[in-house]
């Protein structure tokens, strides 16, 4: 029995998946880089993505970069990591997330390309080692670090292990703005998005269906005017083509 292939548009939201991953795994990358040198050689982002990574690091990131400088190994501080690990590493189990399930229904693919959704998402959490396979079943790559903080956690005692729990329940409140410590502004979710999706965008061809994609996802109060996007992109640097005598057949908006 021979399986249909996928329609032009099934192929189309795969490959939007696809760009979305490869979007993020760039992302970790660049997170896990040294901001004072090059790109690292297995990244293609641009230098416009690496600026929004550096203006999350001090926003949305910044109770990270509060709570775990240099590794100091405190009770507060070993807490907090405990927690954020938890906090990240919660429910991924290699299955699609609800929100995507929801939108992949919407969307009707077929079983095929619900398969290749899932096997898409499987190694993207596998490649940046959120995931491991053992014994063929999917697990928290970080589980050995889980057990490890807890069992370290069982040496405090007295102030200590309250300044440990205090962490833990820090880091177990993840991140975002009802955070303590986070500096967020109301760019910094267009910022997340844009370096979320950044091989996405790279395929826009001016600020002006930028930011008719962000109205789209935002909705037009919090993308705010055409002005407002095009000041983003001059913060982070974010260039589109040259102005010139416009294509007789101009590329569509990717999702128009």
């Amino acid at each position: 029995m021979t399986t249909r292939p996928l329609t032009p548009a099934e192929a189309k939201h795969i490959e939007t998946i696809a760009l979305w991953l490869d979007s993020m795994r760039d992302w970790l990358a660049l997170q896990a880089a040294d901001p004072d040198q090059p790109l690292p050689l297995d990244t293609a982002a641009p230098g416009w993505v690496k600026n929004c990574v550096a203006r999350l690091d001090h926003t949305i990131f910044a109770p990270v970069q509060a709570n775990l400088p240099e590794a100091v190994p405190t009770p507060y501080r070993v807490g907090y990591a405990f927690g954020l690990m938890k906090w990240g590493t919660g429910g991924l189990t290699g299955k699609i997330p609800r929100e995507v399930r929801l939108a992949v229904k919407k969307i009707r693919l077929s079983k095929k390309a619900r398969r290749q959704v899932v096997r898409l998402w499987q190694d993207f959490l596998i490649s940046a080692q959120i995931l491991t396979r053992k014994n063929g079943r999917l697990q928290p790559a970080y589980l050995r670090e889980i057990n490890l903080a807890a069992r370290a956690a069982q040496k405090y005692t007295g102030p200590d292990e309250s300044e440990f729990h205090r962490g833990v329940a820090t880091g177990l409140r993840g991140l975002g703005r009802d955070v303590p410590g986070d500096r967020s502004t109301d760019a910094t979710n267009i910022h997340l998005l844009l370096v979320l999706w950044w091989r996405f965008v790279v395929r826009f061809e001016s600020v002006t269906q930028l930011h008719a994609w962000l109205t789209r996802i935002f909705g037009p109060a919090l993308a705010g005017d055409r002005k407002r996007t095009e000041k983003i992109c001059q913060r982070i640097k974010l260039r589109f083509r040259e102005r010139g005598r416009p294509r007789k057949n101009p590329t569509p908006a990717p999702l128009s």
